[in-house]
């Protein structure tokens, strides 16, 4: 329970700290199994989705920790993470039986900073990145979407596997974006995979910001912006984003309930077809936690297709820097 309090007050002190360097360095990662549901530690079965296996991260490294988004490989084993500090994280998976058991070779590096293209500067404000979103699916080597708040923005970086490049261009931001709140603002970022909005980007709010209480979001395609909303609901507030190969997506949510009750996950279905300029999107509940003490602040998820060809989700944790919360990666897939 002392946790919960820690994570209470993690959420409302601004957090400094953990300097990264801007050359990528080696970095030793210590994992341990979760168990989701301490209660049935053999469960498998989570809503719609099946548990493929989660690991509790650690490492000494300073920048380690508070990742907001996240990529993966076309066949699961790598992945790449961005922190709420714009440092990034590259790691292998390892898998057994189709089970996630370990990590190894994780580097570490920095994000190079900059309000306009001829103004490098690394202030406050700047280095509150939310999201990343590859323009590839499944290539990590490759250009990504970035979303920050603080200074709203969508930066594109170039990567090439070993490092980021500094911002090469960005999206424009509408003004409804631009006049959201430092800590309500964009929150998600996915490019679409399919169907006739296929390689847009799509961005959420993180909470409310419209007057019927939903999250505000806006479709970037063929040089225009359109708004779209995604209806709020029992006060989860949307965290991160990912594209389903079909076309659709999965939204993941947190809610803090307090810290008698903890944090709780969902995890939602938004279907294609549903995707539209002026759309207001709801979708399928795939799983949503039952105890606040199952999962941490789930900030990040990705996609990808296993052998089976069966679609995997991965999700990652936000620790907040705060050594009582946790880094969690985990597995799922939909069948």
């Amino acid at each position: 329970m002392a946790r919960h309090w820690l994570w209470a007050a993690a959420l409302l002190i601004t957090l400094t700290g953990g300097n990264a360097t801007a050359e990528p360095r080696d970095v030793r990662v210590d994992t341990r199994p979760l168990i989701l549901d301490y209660a049935n530690p053999q469960r498998k079965r989570f809503g719609k989705l099946t548990w493929l296996g989660g690991l509790v991260l650690r490492s000494s490294a300073g920048p380690f920790g508070g990742y907001s988004g996240l990529a993966v490989s076309a066949d699961g084993s790598e992945l790449l993470a961005i922190s709420d500090r714009t440092s990034w994280l590259k790691m292998r998976v390892e898998e057994r039986g189709g089970q996630l058991i370990d990590v190894r070779d994780a580097v570490i590096g920095k994000l190079v900073l900059r309000d306009e293209w001829d103004n490098p500067e690394v202030g406050r404000g700047l280095n509150d990145a939310e999201g990343l979103a590859a323009l590839e699916p499944g290539v990590l080597a490759g250009d990504y979407y970035i979303v920050f708040e603080g200074k709203h923005r969508i930066h594109r970086y170039e990567f090439d596997g070993t490092n980021f490049s500094a911002p090469v261009g960005a999206l424009e931001l509408p003004p409804a974006a631009l006049r959201l709140p430092d800590n309500k603002a964009l929150e998600s970022l996915a490019i679409l995979r399919d169907g006739p909005y296929e390689g847009a980007a799509i961005a959420f709010s993180e909470r409310r910001a419209h007057i019927s209480g939903d999250s505000l979001g806006w479709l970037f395609h063929e040089g225009r912006v359109e708004q779209i909303r995604l209806k709020r609901s029992r006060m989860f507030d949307i965290t991160d984003a990912a594209a389903l190969p079909d076309g659709g997506l999965v939204v993941l949510e947190r809610n803090f309930a307090g810290i008698m009750r903890g944090v709780f996950m969902r995890i939602r279905r938004i279907d294609a077809a549903d995707i539209k300029p002026g759309a207001r999107l709801d979708g399928e509940v795939l799983y949503e936690t039952e105890d606040g003490r199952m999962v941490d602040n789930m900030e990040a998820i990705a996609v990808h297709t296993d052998a089976e060809g069966r679609t995997i989700l991965t999700v990652m944790s936000d620790d907040n820097y705060n050594p009582v919360q946790r880094t969690l990666l985990m597995r799922f897939a939909m069948e």
